[in-house]
């Protein structure tokens, strides 16, 4: 009998033993989960995304109205941007269709990236990304805006991560770089 008992004692050891190893990793599992969740690439990524969005409402913008059509950014390390005609007036919001903002130099932009990214920096001259009328043909600079041949960048940063926003020249296509 007495070796039933010690038999009996062991696995009921064992299963304290594995009910303590298995809160001990969940409890572990539960403090290291925000680490592992990169908050600052979800925001990254989804302001990129956004960006990406305007950009190509810009663009089929631009090919509907038969004028161009540009993005600029302001702001505290260009946060903000803004799209609007080549008049200078806004185009409408994505989701309401009214107004958005006053456009470029206004202090309340339309569009505002700062609570989900630290800095925006483009490769584009003046800051600044147009669609010509007819087929949304990208271009870049002030006053008279001139196609590019390469690839053009915006990259969006938070803390320590980068997303950026491609463009293609020969398509307009807009794109999150993998």
């Amino acid at each position: 009998m007495s070796g039933a008992g010690a038999g009996q004692a062991e696995r009921a050891m064992t299963l304290i033993e594995l009910a303590l190893a298995v809160s001990l990793v969940g409890l572990l599992a539960v403090m290291a989960a925000p680490r592992m969740l990169d908050l600052d690439a979800v925001r990254c990524r989804r302001a990129a995304n956004a960006l990406c969005v305007s950009i190509r409402h810009g663009q089929i913008q631009a090919m509907q109205s038969e004028t161009a059509v540009s993005l600029g950014f302001t702001g505290q390390d260009n946060t903000q941007f803004f799209i609007q005609d080549a008049a200078g007036n806004p185009l409408p919001d994505l989701l309401t269709g009214q107004p958005a903002g006053t456009g470029y130099g206004s202090d309340d932009p339309p569009w505002d990236l700062s609570a989900d990214v630290d800095r925006i920096t483009t490769d584009l001259e003046d800051d600044r990304l147009w669609f010509l009328p007819g087929l949304g043909e990208p271009a870049h600079g002030a006053g008279s805006p001139t196609t590019f041949q390469a690839d053009r960048r915006i990259t969006l940063e938070k803390g320590t991560h980068q997303d950026r926003v491609l463009i293609h020249p020969q398509t307009g296509f807009v794109e999150v770089e993998p």
